[in-house]
């Protein structure tokens, strides 16, 4: 979302509701203080202009800037610069962030987990390899989720901690995944839904547009070939994971919609019941999206 404005956000709605998604967290990644304000600002602003028939702004997720040790696309020196940040974010913390990702290793974290729990915000690790003592800190202090697990993690180590391995080891955690089939492969997906289940497993778009500095083609990615984020929707990300992973359709369908919606407490969407936002993507026989409902408003389709 850096250097997004009104209009080109209200653009992004339009176009993500065609494509089959009724409702997102825009991210603010590591950015300096002034940026972030900014994008947060901005962001705000969108979220109380959400037009009809197109996708709605539930809050935003910070992701950084306290990351640790797999920094990934996220520029380290601005990371370090942020620990000297701490109480500007908290503060932006309190209207309209639901979600912040940090790093269990961070020097701030233990504070800062706490301080967003105490608001009600949901904490994930990401960008991320801790000790064994790192991430039961974090955990305990109120982390309950990774950001796009195996990705700018410590993965699943035999003999020593890994940060994906402990994700999918404990029940208690969710766990974020990308589905493009591109930063995590099908096997491996399949892994997560066999550990995790369809109740602790969450897709995330991680979409990205192209800018200076990331190229975008199949995913994006920084011009050195680091992954920087997908270039597939979320309806798209459910069909790749269904035809190419193998994940049961339903399961595919509760991790991009019941519980994400759940974990951060947006408990008027994420099923269809009496009570609830009329809030459906129609697919076809082939998953392809062919009608998307906000709030029981059709969204006209690009032809």
């Amino acid at each position: 979302m850096i250097g997004a404005t009104e209009d080109s956000l209200a653009a992004l709605q339009c176009a993500l509701a065609a494509a089959g998604t009724t409702a997102f967290l825009p991210t603010i990644t590591t950015c300096p203080s002034s940026v972030r304000r900014e994008t947060h600002a901005t962001v705000m602003a969108a979220a109380k202009a959400n037009a009809p028939s197109s996708s709605r702004i539930l809050g935003i997720h910070l992701e950084g800037p306290f990351l640790g040790r797999r920094p990934g696309a996220h520029d380290p020196k601005t990371i370090a610069a942020g620990h000297g940040d701490v109480d500007a974010v908290i503060d932006l913390c309190s209207e309209g962030v639901r979600m912040m990702t940090i790093a269990a290793e961070s020097p701030v974290a233990q504070s800062v987990v706490e301080s967003l729990v105490a608001k009600g915000i949901v904490v994930s690790i990401g960008h991320s390899a801790p000790t064994r003592e790192e991430y039961q800190r974090t955990v305990t202090a109120g982390a309950i989720a990774c950001t796009h697990i195996f990705n700018s993690m410590s993965g699943i180590e035999h003999r020593g901690f890994g940060l994906a391995g402990a994700i999918l080891d404990d029940p208690a955690m969710h766990a974020g995944l990308i589905g493009d089939l591109v930063h995590v492969g099908a096997e491996t997906v399949r892994l997560v839904f066999r550990s995790k289940g369809a109740t602790r497993t969450f897709l995330v778009s991680d979409s990205v547009a192209a800018t200076d500095g990331v190229v975008v083609t199949n995913a994006a990615r920084l011009v050195d070939g680091t992954l920087a984020g997908a270039a597939k929707p979320l309806a798209e990300q459910v069909r790749c994971i269904v035809k190419g992973a193998g994940v049961p359709l339903v399961d595919a369908l509760v991790s991009a919609t019941a519980t994400p919606a759940k974990m951060i407490g947006a408990r008027e969407m994420g099923s269809i019941a009496v009570g609830q936002l009329a809030d459906l993507t129609c697919f076809d026989e082939e998953l392809e999206v062919e009608l998307t409902y906000v709030a029981g408003v059709p969204v006209e389709r690009f032809s």
